[in-house]
């Protein structure tokens, strides 16, 4: 591969992962989180393929491309890359649905599949929306063989112009698996937030309002607090399954931060890795993540800062499987003209009004002891190392961060929380 070439792929690696950071700051929440951004951003390239004036300029903004060069042929090679491995599986699609009365423009369906290996999909969402809902979950369906949940039918309907939907699909086994024999049963503190989430509350400045926008009386944001602080420290966890494992693992304490770092190898050369980020405090996230950035998610997930050290790692099962209308958010961070009909310029793609519905996100991230499905093979001299102490204990019993990182590219595949079972 050519300088041009690599250095086109470090553009757009360095975009992606900006692009991480604006995405984990808008959808902060309560709620557990799994994107990939990298997915977003080559379904969002491939509509932006057809955009021109304003709607590119925004689009390229947002994304962090627009001082990139040949962006096309550079996602196509980290693509490419990315998904060779025969130690994992990446399955990254992206395709449009479009309105079957619009005209779509020739060289646009040839550049798009040159490129993306997409044709857009002319669909009947004027006349049957429920017939396109249908349409659109027998695509999902077929690709990622029954993984992904169903789109929420409030997506599609009559009015429905254009829809990009994203997938991502990560199978890959741990280097080290978690022996099955070692999972048990134990409790998952959850943050502040949680407690006010579940019993339907909102915290204000002046006090704890009901989901009905009641003031609940006799409340302050003093008094809730301490509530809080007091049943924090005596009942509010949840029952969940924890596995472990003893072995050397790259490790990392931030103590300015009040966080630990462990990084999780994927495969025999483990050039695939999750990153897990555990805030010291059970209501750390929310910080965590209010005062993220490019910097310091680059810092915390570079290896050569990290120590090989033999832990003790307490991981819980999880599956989120996530599907998610990313309209508000694009919006939110910029990219607004090409939601809109009277703003929205799509003239490579089509010479009527065409203007994006919505981007529809699916991801899905699994941890259990194997990785996936297939067991790996365990290291000769881990025997040898169960004979030692354990130097730290790793034990993420409370909400935490994980970024899937492709080393050699530096590219974050993945990010997300775990707040709750």
């Amino acid at each position: 591969m050519g300088d041009n070439n690599m250095s086109t792929i470090e553009a757009i690696v360095t975009a992606n992962n900006l692009f991480t950071v604006d995405l984990a700051k808008q959808m902060s929440s309560e709620q557990n989180v799994a994107v990939s951004p990298l997915c977003m951003i080559t379904a969002l390239a491939l509509v932006c393929l057809g955009a021109k004036g304003n709607t590119e300029t925004q689009m390229k903004k947002v994304l962090h491309l627009e001082n990139c060069e040949d962006v096309h042929s550079g996602l196509t090679d980290l693509i490419t890359a990315l998904t060779v491995s025969h130690e994992y599986i990446l399955d990254i699609e992206s395709t449009l649905f479009v309105e079957q009365t619009f005209n779509i423009s020739k060289t646009y369906v040839n550049v798009s599949e040159m490129w993306y290996n997409s044709k857009p999909d002319k669909t009947d969402f004027q006349n049957k929306p429920r017939d396109a809902w249908n349409h659109i979950n027998g695509w999902l369906k077929e690709k990622s063989e029954g993984t992904f949940l169903n789109v929420s039918e409030e997506s599609i309907s009559s009015d429905t112009n254009f829809v990009v939907l994203n997938t991502a699909y990560l199978l890959a086994n741990w280097t080290q698996s978690f022996p099955e024999h070692k999972t048990e049963n134990e409790l998952f503190t959850l943050s502040t937030k949680q407690y006010i989430y579940r019993e339907g509350c909102v915290l204000h400045p002046d006090g704890l309002y009901a989901a009905g926008q009641r003031r609940i009386p006799n409340t302050t944001r003093e008094t809730v607090a301490e509530t809080l602080t007091d049943r924090m420290s005596k009942n509010e966890t949840v029952p969940i399954q924890l596995m472990s494992v003893e072995g050397t693992f790259n490790f990392r304490i931030i103590s300015d931060e009040e966080l630990s770092i462990i990084e999780l190898p994927y495969g025999k050369s483990g050039n695939l890795c999750m990153y897990v980020i555990l805030p010291d405090k059970s209501n750390g996230i929310q910080r965590v993540e209010q005062d993220l950035s490019y910097e310091k998610l680059n810092d915390w997930t570079n290896s050569t800062k990290m120590k090989k050290t033999f832990n003790s790692i307490f991981l819980p099962h999880f599956e989120i499987n996530k599907s998610y209308s990313m309209k508000r958010v694009l919006s939110q961070m910029g990219m607004t003209d090409i939601f809109l009909h009277t703003k929205a310029n799509l003239s490579d793609i089509s010479q009527d009004s065409l203007y994006l519905s919505d981007v529809i996100s699916l991801a899905t991230v699994k941890a259990d002891e194997d990785g996936t499905k297939e067991s790996t093979s365990v290291d000769d001299n881990l025997e040898i190392l169960y004979l030692m102490l354990p130097k730290f204990t790793f034990k993420a019993d409370h909400p935490f961060i994980f970024i899937v990182k492709d080393k050699p590219t530096e590219c974050f595949l993945f990010y997300g929380t775990f707040q709750h079972p």
